[in-house]
């Protein structure tokens, strides 16, 4: 008996990727579907056959993330099921991670869990949908806090530059009024606005 080769393996695909085969049945696989809608789990690789994979976008191995396409990963394109999926449709195709606004990675369960894990705070700030303003010293504050008259960065920039007041840099990095410098009261810790005075 001879056998097209290229004829079974086509169809071997279109059973394992679950679509109508040619008895107008439907051939459900038992990979990573949820719902039997196609969304894999966003791992991006191959289940049977040469099929794409079983990132969840659309089941094609494309590794969309969360089936809206938003999320691209690096799992597109080869459709041969060694893609890596995305998983958690941010597009850094890593599910299990989260971008601080620096670039730091974290673990994603890390993010807005009360407990700041970025070296620049984003993860509480950024990561939990707030309005986030940037301190001169780069940490992020809920733009909320600017100019409340508390202190919420550690250089307590939020107070100065953020309430749009010229700022003097102590020299140990910390923010006070320009106006403040040389009127005979220390201000800065490090006594840096009272130095060099006429």
């Amino acid at each position: 008996m001879k056998i097209d080769l290229k004829k079974f393996l086509a169809i071997t695909a279109l059973m394992s990727n679950g679509l109508v085969a040619s008895s107008g049945c439907f051939i459900v696989g038992g990979g990573d579907n949820d719902g039997g809608s196609g969304n894999g789990d966003g791992d991006g690789g191959a289940e049977t056959g040469d099929a794409g994979g079983d990132g969840d976008g659309d089941g094609e191995g494309d590794g969309d993330g969360d089936g809206e396409g938003d999320g691209e990963g690096d799992g597109d394109g080869d459709e041969v099921g060694d893609g890596d999926g995305d998983g958690d449709g941010d597009g850094d195709g890593d599910a299990d991670s989260w971008t601080c606004s620096n670039g730091d990675q974290i673990p994603l369960e890390f993010v807005c869990d009360e407990e700041v894990h970025c070296a620049d705070g984003s993860d509480e700030v950024t990561g939990c949908e707030l309005a986030a303003w940037t301190c001169t010293n780069g940490t992020e504050v809920p733009a909320s806090y600017v100019c409340d008259e508390f202190p919420d960065c550690a250089d307590a920039s939020d107070e100065v530059t953020g309430c749009g007041i010229e700022a003097f840099v102590c020299g140990d990095g910390m923010e006070i009024p320009l106006s403040y410098v040389c009127d005979v009261y220390v201000d800065c810790e490090d006594g840096s606005d009272e130095l060099d005075c006429p």
